[in-house]
């Protein structure tokens, strides 16, 4: 069943490709490449959940680890660095795991979208890390940041509150004009 849970998301993964390259509006196609790519970072949940064997936790380091790869690939364009520091393990029950990477991927994703404009330099870190007894991920980039009372109004933070909840984490973020977000 997670095997053709898996198989069925790239399809329809495939099938929003597809219809991105199709599209005659911009916009409406970098809107179904997103949906397409978060897809993907479905399918990455999917896929480790079988690596497993134990259909009921994943292994979110490989997952996130993945999502890193594929994200770099599409949107760092070779302006920005990818750096990973993977210091612990994290094993997650699915119910966990497909928000939690959904959230991560949103995360990532705004980061390399919006942190860098016209070509700009820079660099966003990716950490798994376990400090007084918590599991954190910690992304963090060194682009141009934003204002946070205006971004926490946004679709994408909405999103990303609603996946904590569902996930069951805390999310916090810092950022200031020019001086980058965690």
């Amino acid at each position: 069943l997670h095997h053709r849970v898996k198989n069925n998301i790239q399809v329809m993964q495939s099938l929003l490709w597809t219809k991105a390259r199709r599209a005659r509006d911009p916009q409406l196609r970098t809107e179904l490449d997103e949906v397409s790519q978060r897809m993907g970072a479905l399918a990455a949940v999917q896929s480790r959940i079988l690596d497993r064997g134990d259909l009921d936790e994943v292994d979110f380091r490989a997952v996130l680890d993945d999502m890193t790869s594929s994200l770099a690939e599409v949107y760092a364009n070779g302006h920005i660095a990818i750096e990973r520091r993977f210091e612990t393990e994290l094993v997650l029950d699915v119910s966990r795991a497909v928000p939690l990477g959904l959230l991560v991927y949103e995360v990532l994703l705004n980061s390399l979208k919006h942190g860098f404009p016209d070509g700009r330099q820079g660099r966003v870190s990716v950490a798994l890390q376990t400090s007084d007894g918590e599991t954190n991920i910690v992304v963090e980039d060194d682009g141009v940041g934003h204002d946070e009372a205006q971004s926490n109004e946004g679709m994408g933070s909405r999103l990303v509150r609603g996946l904590a909840e569902e996930a069951r984490v805390e999310v916090s973020s810092d950022s200031r004009r020019g001086g980058g977000t965690v």
